[in-house]
């Protein structure tokens, strides 16, 4: 004769089973629940890669290796100035390397939170492109990098070109990349617009969050 012990035991066990096969299950949907892109942004980092490591490189020319090594009996110091336009090609540059990394992490890894992390970079960036481009084009209006302004034969004003032509070429790829994925990163799939919410607004709900999140999106 079974005890009423032995029947409490097994009904325990019996609930708890069911409960860990539930959640096994909830796991697993929520697994293949996962937000996806429809294209995954590897081949376009390799590119931002590229693009960026040569901007930094020719960069690295104008700002240090140039003016050092042109004429080494002059004392010259190595500065960021109106010549150079303050390196904005070069730090454009090295966001666009950071941005198409986070790309290639994105592609490999296909976390939310991966995804998130590079489409914020890809803002950043973005505004940081913006900023560079507008310099370059003041410089070359008001005359700050003309041929008149670089010593003769130092290849300066050539390498300058170099560094906006590449710098305007990685200035569509970050705008193909921000039009291309906007809408799905930012309130689609990814939500990244509510994490924004949730991580600026903590006091809020998370409901009025949601609704918030929900109203921007249905307006995009």
């Amino acid at each position: 004769m079974t005890s009423v012990y032995h029947e409490i035991i097994n009904d325990s066990i019996t609930v708890d089973d069911e409960e860990i096969d539930e959640l096994s299950a909830q796991g697993y949907d929520e697994d293949d629940r996962l937000p996806t892109l429809h294209i995954w942004p590897k081949n376009i980092g390799i590119i931002q890669i590229v693009f960026g490591f040569v901007t930094v490189c020719i960069g690295v020319l104008e700002i240090f290796y140039l003016p050092l090594v042109i004429h080494p009996e002059e004392e010259r110091e190595i500065h960021l100035g109106k010549d150079n336009c303050y390196g904005a090609g070069l730090f454009a540059g090295i966001c666009m390397v950071l941005t198409g990394s986070t790309a290639v992490r994105a592609s490999i890894s296909r976390r939310p939170t991966s995804v998130r992390k590079f489409f914020n970079l890809t803002i950043f960036t973005l505004l940081l492109y913006v900023a560079s481009a507008v310099l370059l084009i003041v410089g070359y209006s008001v005359k700050w990098t003309t041929r008149d302004q670089y010593p003769v034969d130092s290849y300066l004003y050539e390498i300058h070109i170099f560094v906006s032509v590449f710098t305007m070429i990685g200035f569509l790829f970050i705008i193909a990349t921000f039009v291309q994925y906007y809408e799905t990163i930012f309130c689609g799939d990814f939500q990244l617009c509510y994490n924004w919410f949730s991580c600026c607004l903590r006091c809020i709900p998370k409901k009025i969050l949601q609704k918030i999140t929900n109203s921007v999106r249905g307006n995009t």
